[in-house]
């Protein structure tokens, strides 16, 4: 018999778990009094679950023994019903983004990522259509709702999602429920749902740091060239987690700076994500998720000519045009845990969303 490394033990009834070392060894502690069943699962073995009783300061010491089996599995989603589930027992049409893709197309917003997905598109102000369920109505939404975590990121304003606001170095998968999910999330839903899912910390401290940068050509022909300047664009995202007995923390900042390729096409983005949890005991959890984003930059509206396509044509009077944004938002929650299938759940959502738009003269740039 040879040890079972990261197999799930979850203490049932309660949110009390932890998963299995290289040694097929794990520790539970601070669990109550009382009666309990501690089960085990793993993919590719059949779970098990042993019956134990806990008086004050006992310590009991179990073991498993799991038999393998076929089990063929595409991932877990939990945005369809609420609730964990294989994607192939999903009753509608659900598509998932993990983590993996995001880092091997550097990713860099979540928008970028939504046009891989069959269905769906995206519009600069940050709207989104699936499978053409309402179109475009900037300033009136699409009905798709946007959540992160499960707290809807729609703005008050325009009722649009403020991507530049969201890290992306620190998400574990994205799903995409093509089809109305208004019966579960209300009728900002009727068009799809959208929920934006973040790492778990794990125990100790982790670290990952990631870079990139790159340049872009000049144009073919001297005359299309609004700039002798070199264009090029960079960033760098910066993740810190980690869970210390029951207290989990996740920091996450990134930068990024692209000078465009066309004329007062520039952009620079800055944002931060932290959150906080506290498993108080068995049954009682408190989180809070918050963050800020802020964005600025110009617009290329149209082409100034066909000589020269890449200079922006929205400006015959030396002026174009430039916005700051900034979004800010907080989601405390508080969870309950009533038995092994039930639970309550309290969530609180603020939400400020910033935009400043202004004519800047091209000649007066330093």
């Amino acid at each position: 018999m040879k040890p079972l490394f990261g197999a799930n033990v979850i203490v049932s009834g309660t949110l009390f778990g932890a998963a299995t070392d290289e040694e097929g060894s794990f520790v539970i502690n601070a669990v109550p009094p009382g009666s309990y069943w501690v089960r085990v699962t793993a993919i590719g073995y059949q779970p098990e679950a042993h019956r134990i009783k806990l008086g004050p300061g006992d310590k009991v010491v179990l073991q498993f023994k799991l038999g393998e089996t076929v089990l063929l599995m595409d991932g877990i989603a939990v945005t369809a019903s609420r609730y964990k589930q294989a994607l192939q027992d999903v009753p509608v049409s659900l598509s998932l983004i993990a983590a993996k893709d995001l880092s091997e197309r550097n990713i860099n917003s979540i928008d970028q990522s939504l046009k891989y997905v069959p269905g769906v598109n995206t519009h600069e102000g940050g709207q989104i259509s699936i499978r053409g369920s309402s179109g475009f109505n900037y300033g009136l939404g699409s009905r798709v709702m946007v959540l992160y975590n499960g707290n809807p990121m729609m703005t008050g304003d325009h009722w649009a999602v403020s991507w530049y606001a969201i890290p992306t170095s620190n998400i574990k998968q994205i799903e995409v429920m093509k089809g109305s999910g208004s019966a579960l999330y209300g009728s900002s839903a009727m068009g799809g749902v959208i929920n934006i899912i973040t790492q778990t910390p794990e125990e100790g401290n982790r670290i990952n740091i990631r870079t990139h940068t790159g340049f872009y050509d000049r144009p073919l022909y001297p005359e299309w060239r609004w700039t002798e300047d070199n264009m090029h664009f960079e960033g760098t995202a910066v993740d810190f987690s980690t869970r210390l007995g029951n207290i989990e923390t996740t920091l996450s900042t990134s930068y990024q700076a692209n000078s465009g390729y066309k004329e007062n096409d520039d952009r620079r983005i800055f944002n931060f994500m932290a959150n906080l949890a506290s498993q108080v005991n068995p049954r009682f959890r408190i989180e809070l998720l918050s963050g800020y984003g802020k964005q600025d930059g110009g617009f290329y509206v149209y082409w100034k000519s066909l000589n020269k396509p890449y200079h922006n044509g929205s400006d015959p009077y030396g002026f174009r045009t430039r916005s700051t944004a900034s979004n800010f938002y907080a989601f405390p929650s508080f969870t309950y845990s009533l038995n092994e299938n039930m639970f309550l759940s309290l969530k609180g959502r603020y939400l400020s969303n910033d935009l400043e738009d202004k004519l800047q003269n091209k000649t007066s740039d330093s």
